[in-house]
């Protein structure tokens, strides 16, 4: 049986990130948690993140953006 809540770092890892973006999205208030010894995230609550923020600019937590125009027109793409 899968845990329903994640630590942080465990979250992170699902999402494909690191642990310190992780903490970021969480302290902007992207990320919901809850403190039980530790913070942990509800699984539930990455699925809801992932859909809410479709086609978001997340590079920075406090000034989140629309992305526009294509993916492969963003400066931070890198060709295979």
């Amino acid at each position: 049986m899968e845990k329903m809540l994640l630590s942080v770092a465990d979250a992170a890892k699902v999402l494909g990130i690191g642990k310190n973006r992780m903490y970021e999205l969480v302290n902007a208030g992207h990320i919901k948690v809850l403190k039980i010894g530790g913070a942990k995230v509800p699984r539930y609550e990455l699925e809801r993140f992932t859909k809410d923020f479709i086609q978001m600019d997340l590079s920075d937590a406090n000034n989140v953006k629309r992305m526009e125009g294509r993916l492969g027109d963003m400066k931070s793409h890198k060709p295979c």
